[in-house]
């Protein structure tokens, strides 16, 4: 809920301008006091039409003092009779626009990038893009109403997702906070826990359908006491409210609740205490989307969202990607699988899309990776097996030309077991048959392994398996070690694996 009440403000900087200035309880005495100036009417900020208006005064930031005159780039703020401007308060920000000046030098030009309200005052704050301006000067009111009807689809979507927050999470949600500009709408409220996509995408459907729905949007002063009658009214506790007090409802006007505050149906509508503007019909919000979801203190969370063209944009990036990301499917080969899901996962973070979406998407992603993962067991198996059968044929042929024993490489990287297998394959082919077997790992841990099995002949002959395996792999600054009949190792220097080959056979060779 966004009240109108109206707050003496500290030190507050301009939009845009770079320069704090103050509307404090001095600046708003000098108005009242001494300049006699009267309150700001800002009743029009309700409508959609320029207004006629005077400069009553002109607030310097040199000085944060009251001028006469002004002339010049100086950072001013200008207090009118009468303006159409939205002054920044509860949570949303103010209009901008120009402020037609006219006077006798030829009128003027000023740009307004922010408004504040301090003690029923409204500051237009601004430059002069033309001209002189003087206290007394008339004017005419011009609000950039297209950029107040962004804000205006913003504000309207807070309240529908403070209504489908209750519907999806809890009765007990309230709200802690907001933030609602032309860009977005961020939204606080309390809650113990994250609130899961599942939840989220309810809540984004709910909003959704409330916009497809062309609902009204009606707002009417009503007495304070008769308004908080309403049955389901959405109010934030411990505020003070201004008496009449502003009602918002969505889907039923304001003199329908009013003639039965107490309808039970009152409870399932948007209907807000709030001092900001708003569509007049959901319809002109044209589309919503969660952007995000994130705790922000101890039991409060907070929801970023947005509305209109930027919505319609992030859920047409979603698409998009979803898109890229279902042709994953068609991929067979790991490598170019792991290759192009590396690529989207590093991009998904980035693109700003519906974080239900976002998080469908990641848990494709999931499932991609886990494609990538079966797939490379699978060749490992295949390749594990191939290496296997190749040394059981090469032994077997060494066996059938007189030989006792062989020095083999397979191809089956740092997969030990894939050795152990390959060599414990072989001799229950030729159980009196020696053998050491090396492979390579290329990654980023360099090494050499290798695995030996010798019959009892050999181990009778002087060459066991710690001795064959360590003296081989010495030359890779290596080491190894295990059984008489069965032991393995590995080496760094995988350049000098040639040569620790070499050194197996001239091993080997003393078996005769």
């Amino acid at each position: 809920m966004h009240e109108a009440k109206e707050l003496s403000r500290g030190a507050a900087k301009g939009k845009d301008t770079g320069v704090a200035m103050k509307f404090e309880a001095e600046q708003t005495a000098h108005l009242k006091d001494v300049l006699k100036v009267s309150g700001t009417v800002d009743k029009p900020k309700f409508g959609k039409v320029d207004v006629s208006g005077k400069v009553c005064a002109i607030l310097t930031s040199e000085g944060n003092t009251f001028i006469d005159k002004h002339q010049g780039e100086t950072v001013v703020a200008l207090v009118l009779d009468t303006t159409s401007f939205y002054a920044e308060m509860g949570g949303q920000v103010a209009d901008s626009g120009v402020i037609e000046i006219k006077n006798a030098g030829g009128g003027a030009k000023f740009e307004v990038t922010d408004a504040k309200v301090a003690a029923g005052y409204v500051f237009h704050v601004g430059k002069l893009a033309s001209g002189s301006v003087a206290a007394g000067d008339s004017c005419m009111v011009k609000v950039d109403y297209e950029r107040r009807h962004k804000i205006a689809n913003n504000h309207t979507a807070t309240h529908m997702l403070n209504l489908a927050l209750r519907n999806n999470v809890s009765d007990d949600v309230q709200q802690k906070g907001s933030l609602v500009d032309d860009e977005k709408l961020r939204f606080d409220f309390n809650n113990n826990k994250p609130v899961n996509a599942k939840t989220l995408g309810k809540i984004e459907k709910e909003i959704q359908d409330d916009i497809a729905k062309s609902l009204g949007v009606y707002y009417k002063d009503v007495s304070l006491k008769e308004a908080k009658e309403i049955y389901g009214l959405r109010a934030v506790f411990g505020e003070v409210y201004p008496d009449p007090v502003r009602v918002v409802s969505i889907g039923k006007s304001v003199e329908d609740l009013m003639s039965d505050p107490k309808a039970k149906e009152n409870y399932n509508l948007s209907i807000e205490f709030c001092g900001g503007t708003h569509l007049d019909n959901t319809k002109e919000a044209e589309s919503f989307a969660i952007l995000n979801e994130e705790g922000i203190a101890k039991g409060v969370r907070r929801i970023l969202a947005a509305t209109g063209k930027l919505a319609s944009e992030a859920i047409a990036r979603a698409a998009t990607f979803k898109a890229r990301v279902a042709k994953l499917d068609g991929v067979k080969e790991a490598a170019a699988l792991e290759a192009q899901l590396g690529e989207l996962k590093r991009e998904v973070d980035s693109v700003t899309m519906p974080t239900v979406a976002k998080s469908e998407i990641k848990d494709l992603l999931a499932k991609h990776s886990k494609r990538v993962v079966d797939m490379g067991k699978k060749a490992a198996a295949a390749n594990k097996k191939k290496a296997v059968d190749e040394a059981v044929q090469f032994v077997k042929a060494k066996a059938a030309e007189g030989k006792n024993a062989c020095v083999l490489k397979i191809d089956v990287g740092a997969d030990t077991k894939a050795l152990t297998e390959a060599v414990d394959a072989s001799l229950k082919a030729e159980p009196s048959f020696s053998m050491i077997v090396f492979s390579s790992d290329d990654g980023k841990k360099k090494k050499v392994l290798a695995y030996a099995g010798v019959s009892k002949d050999a181990i009778a002959k002087g060459l066991d398996a710690p001795k064959w395996v360590r003296e081989s792999l010495a030359i890779c600054g290596g080491k190894g070690g295990g059984k008489p009949d069965r032991a393995q190792g590995q080496g760094s220097k995988i350049e000098n694996l040639a040569q620790a080959m070499a050194k197996a056979e001239e091993l080997a060779a003393t078996l005769g």
